[in-house]
Order: C-alpha cells, then structure tokens, then sequence
C-alpha cells in the first residue's frame, strides 16, 4: 500500500515547482494523508519537498536506520513523513521554541538551536535536508537582540551553513537544499527569494565545500504558484553529494572519570557507559581521578555540580583528550534559595523522622558546609569549562541553563540504557513511577492522580547516598510518602537500592510510566531506563521530558482514565552512546 501511494506520484517529481506540479503534488498529498495519517501538509510547497525526500532517500540508498537530519523542522512535512514510515533516527532542528511541540516528538529527536552552529557530532549524518533554510535562518537573525547581526543578508551566510553541513555529513552524505525561487531577490524575516544568480552562486560555493551537484535545477521560469507576502515564487531543489576524505582513529580505550559512588546517578550512567563500550570491544579504565586516567587515549569527565568539590577542570583547558561530560547546568539564584530553604526547613522540621533532635544542629551545619563547597566550585569550574572546546552537553537548546554560558561544545543526549529484556505484561491499567527520592520528582502527585482514577499505582523509590544530608532527605521523603498514601490499598511503595534487572521486574507489572518532575537544572535517567520495557512513558511538560521525546501533558489533573487507555506511543529513543562515539572517533 505504501508504494502505490507515494510510489506512484513521478509527475510530482522535478527541481522545480510551478503550476502544474503544485497540482499533482496537491493531489498526492492527499492520498498520503489519508493512507498514512497524521501526515500534515502545510502548503502545497511542502507536498513537492516531502515527495522529493522521499524519493531521494529511496534513490540514494538511505536506509530507515540511517541518521537523517533535517534543518528548518518547524512545520517540516518531510520530516514527518519520513517518521511516520518508519526512520528511527530522525533529528530535527528549527530555531523556534515551538519546534518541541511539532508532531511525532517521540518519534523525532527535536532540537532548539543553530543552524550555522548545530554543535553536532562531525560525520555523523547520511542525509541534510535543507528546505527553505534561508527563510529559517532569517527568522533566527530577526529574532536575535544585536542590531548588528538582525541586520546581515542570510544570503552572506551561505558559505557558513554549507561549511557546517559539510562537518556534520559523512563521507557520501546526501545534502538536499530547497529555495524559494523568483525573479529577483526579496529578504524579510521568515521569506528569502532566490533569483537565478543567487542560485547559481549557491551551487559554487557548495562545489567548492567538496560537494557535487547530483541534480541540476531546471531554472526556467514557467509561472510561480507560491506566495509570500505580495511577491509570487516558486521552489528550486538542489542535490549534492560531498566528497570528503578524512582520517578516522580506531576507538580502542577510553578513560571513564566518575566519583564511583554506590547510591547515585552519574555513578550509574558511568557504569552503564563502561558496558556500552564494552559492548563494542572498547576497554574502559574506569577511575575517580583524573590522576589515574591512561593519558593515550580519551578521558570523559562526568560533570555533575556538587560532586566534584575536590578536582579543579583546569586540565581541560590544556589537554584536547579529557571530554567533560555536563550532566546538570550551573547554580542560578533560584537553585541557591531553594536549596537553602530546602536544608533549613529538613533539618529543623520536627517532621525529620530520620534524625534524632540532638543531633539536627550537627546536621545542618554539615549540609551548609556541603551546599557552600559546592556552590564555591561551581564558580571555580564555570570559566574552565566555558573556555573549554571538548565540553559534551545534552542540548543545543540556548535558554537551558547547560549551554547558556557556553559557546563551543559537542551535543551528546543521554545514552540509552542496555536492554536486559524484560518487558512489560500489564493485566489491566496500572501506573507507576520511579527513581531517585527527591522534592522535584513529585511522586505525590502522581499517586493523587491513581487515587483520583481508582487505578492501582506503584512506587519504586530510591536513596541517594551521594551526600551526606541527601541520605536523610531522601529518607524523609519517603517516610512522609508511606505515611500519607498507606492507608490507600491501591498505592504500592518500594524502596530501597535495587539493581537494573529488579526494577525492571518491580515495574513489568504497569501499564503506563507518569513522572511529574518539574527540575529544569539538568537531564533525567529515570525518563529513559524504562523505554525497553514498551510501555508508554507519560510527564508533564518540562526540559527532562522534552530531551527524553516522552509523551508530555501540561498538568496531570487533565489525565482521565479514557486519555490514559488511549495513550499507546511508545518511545523511539535518540541514543546518546551513538552521538559520543561518533565525536571520540573523529576527534581532532
């Protein structure tokens, strides 16, 4: 069925739209549509680009486990055509917030970001899509607050964009560029017209980038069936190939420097790190120390506020082998009033079941002893790793408070965790939640949210033992938890230290995971170990559910029992392992 309906569209086919393809292409849109569903097709140009991605990838052999980037994807057709036949690595950038909110979010990787500055992996893409960049790029020099950069012609940046297309492609890469095609050349926010010159200008430049042209434009004019504004155009579609030789070192060893702490999450993703690399027949020396690394190979450094009070970052300045790895941003006012509060308030509640009265006093000056070590390194590490060039950062996003104050850095998402191969086999509706304990998690709303559905719920709660404070804390967290919720036989609490495998076990049971986490410092793993046991991952709206692609709400309270049973997407995760090899393997 596929096939005879986007198969059988060759009138549509072309490097230019006019009249009478925006009719043939009008007509396969809708056949698509009804098809395939949920496929929508924003204008007619749009139907002429997603048909000619889909044919160029079916004719230049690339395959639906090939990683396919597509820049402008704020309404990109393209990309959600591809998605929903099945490309498993799709990453789509747009400088639009809104970009978050596109269809199939978890199925495509989304990114907010650059597109003359993506900070992806190098040689990590089979295909580029382009269409109508220029009008993407601006919008983004519209909507920047220097007065200086809002008022560049984008068309200057032509040779900036193809070079960043040219690092991120990997030899043979496919590169797809679509313009807006006139008689003269028009600039506004959001419309760029190409005439003939300009698009004959961009073709050298991409032939002097290292790639050749593989479709030529029929650049005749015969009638413009588009509009922006009171200027008629149509669309030209240019296909290149790059031609790129470059050297790649053999991954071999790599240096894993973790604080190695039993009870706490970056410890953790390093360890499942280790076994990913192991995976692959990659030693791993995994360290506590800098001091201890081999120093002829890789070194990743994971970078987590707080737990790294007695090593400086001063090396990363000087030595192009150590990769810090930036797990949470750094300290905001807001963090550090919170965190006072939070100390005070624990440790002289007489709700603090888990400390004996006399010693409270004692505990609280070690906790603000901790909190003003850590806040003290925090500003010592931020110039180190802001003047770094190997920092891996789990986003592109410039409001996230883990790139804005930095300009040169990798993106590495979360690494995917193992499968272990237990999968869920839920009997009826059952939610459930879990990870470390904390206030932010909110696993009190997510058991108000089982009691208001009568549907069984399940907590799997772990300590964190990374701080000598956090112990109690969590600890009374979960004491205020079981003495809330116990008198309620439809909420069920674990807690304790469990292995990958036992959780897995403990959660097999449920339907659907809902977190309500609302911290915004950092990434979550608990969004991404239970993506193997194929169940649908619900969370309210924030940045760890946005990196994460789970299915997002805005609040709990709209989640009713008929939303939940319909709710059946399941996550097509973005693997971050994959993002940090392909940097380790084209390092400088």
């Amino acid at each position: 069925m596929e096939k005879e309906v986007l198969l059988d569209a060759m009138v549509c086919s072309g490097t230019v739209l006019n009249y009478e393809r925006r009719e043939r292409c009008r007509e396969w849109a809708n056949r698509v549509t009804k098809c395939l569903g949920g496929v929508t097709f924003y204008d007619d140009g749009s139907a002429f680009e997603a048909y000619s991605a889909y044919r160029l990838v079916n004719e230049h052999g690339v395959g639906r486990d090939d990683r396919v980037f597509f820049a402008g994807a704020y309404h990109n057709s393209a990309l959600q055509l591809l998605a929903r036949l099945g490309y498993k690595k799709v990453v789509g950038m747009d400088y639009r917030r809104e970009v978050y909110d596109e269809p199939y979010y978890w199925k495509v990787k989304y990114y907010r970001g650059d597109l003359l500055n993506t900070h992806m992996p190098p040689s990590f893409f089979r295909a580029y899509f382009a269409f109508r960049v220029f009008d993407a790029i601006s919008y983004g020099l519209a909507h920047r607050r220097s007065l200086f950069i809002r008022a560049r012609d984008p068309l200057r940046l032509t040779d900036r964009f193809l070079g960043e297309a040219s690092r991120i492609l990997r030899d043979g890469g496919l590169l797809v560029v679509t313009a807006r095609y006139g008689d003269t050349t028009r600039l506004a926010p959001g419309c760029v017209i190409f005439d003939e010159d300009s698009v004959k200008n961009l073709i050298n430049v991409a032939m002097e980038r290292g790639f050749d042209l593989i479709e030529a434009p029929d650049l005749e004019p015969r009638g413009w069936p588009l509009s922006c504004g009171n200027w008629a155009h149509g669309l030209v579609l240019l296909a290149f190939r790059l031609r790129k030789r470059e050297a790649v070192e053999p991954l071999r060893k790599v240096n894993i420097v973790s604080p190695m702490i039993r009870q706490e999450g970056i410890s953790l993703y390093a360890e499942n790190l280790k076994r990913r690399f192991e995976e692959i027949g990659v030693e791993v020396n995994l360290v506590r120390d800098l001091r201890d690394r081999d120093r002829r190979f890789p070194t990743i450094f994971e970078y987590e506020k707080g737990l790294h009070w007695r090593k400086l970052l001063w090396p990363v300045l000087f030595d192009r082998s150590i990769y810090v790895e930036l797990h949470s941003g750094f300290y905001s006012l807001r963090d550090l009033v919170d965190m006072s509060l939070e100390v005070a308030r624990t440790a002289l509640s007489k709700r603090w079941t888990c400390c004996p009265e006399s010693r409270r006093s004692r505990h609280l000056l070690e906790a603000l002893r901790q909190l003003a070590s850590a806040i003290a390194v925090d500003l010592i590490s931020l110039p180190f790793i802001r003047l770094g060039k190997n920092v891996l950062v789990k986003t592109t996003d410039p409001d996230s408070r883990l790139t804005c104050c930095l300009r040169k850095f990798y993106v590495v998402p979360h690494i995917a965790y193992p499968d272990l191969g237990v999968r869920a086999k839920p009997s009826g509706l059952k939610i459930c939640s879990f990870g470390f304990a904390g206030r932010h998690k909110n696993f009190d709303k997510v058991c108000d949210l089982a009691i208001r559905l009568g549907v069984p719920c399940k907590l799997v709660i772990t300590v964190n033992e990374a701080k000598k404070w956090g112990k109690e804390l969590s600890l009374e967290i979960i004491a205020q938890l079981k003495s809330k919720y116990s008198k309620f036989s439809n909420v069920e609490i674990y807690d304790g230290f469990f292995a990958d495998d036992e959780v897995l076990r403990l959660l097999s049971d449920c339907s659907h995971i809902v977190f309500a986490q609302d911290d915004t410092g950092g990434v979550s793993g608990s969004y991404r170990f239970p993506v193997g046991l194929g169940v649908p991952i619900i969370a309210t709206d924030s940045f760890q559910a946005r990196d994460a692609q789970v299915i997002r709400v805005r609040s709990l309270d709209e989640l009713t029992v008929e939303k939940l049973m319909a709710i059946k997407e399941t996550v097509n995760l973005d693997d971050g392992f994959e993002y940090l090899l392909a940097v380790l393997t084209h390092r400088a």
